[in-house]
């Protein structure tokens, strides 16, 4: 049974970068990378793939889902492109 992990998100992509990691695929998939925040001093960088968003309350909003590049753990969220801050859930089995 596969069980999740919250994280901050504290820094990320504008709009216009989610929106190419989302839509520009011509040649693979687009990366782009979130710092999430670990603990309260440890921060990492998340390179991540990008499949789907939806709009969640206004038009810097979003939910979205997604992979992580290095273990392709399935990754989903909340993210405000205006404050480029929100949350990642890790489905981790």
């Amino acid at each position: 049974m596969a069980t999740q992990q919250s994280f901050k998100i504290v820094g990320g992509p504008s709009k216009f970068d989610l929106m190419l990691a989302l839509f520009d695929r011509i040649h693979d998939n687009r990366e782009i990378t979130f710092t999430v925040r670990r603990t309260s001093y440890v921060s990492d960088a998340k390179r991540t793939v990008i499949t789907g968003v939806d709009s969640e309350g206004g038009p810097e909003m979003w939910l979205f889902r997604g992979w992580y590049v290095l273990n392709n753990t399935q990754v989903s969220g909340f993210y405000d492109t205006n404050l480029r801050k929100g949350s990642i859930s890790e489905e981790i089995s």
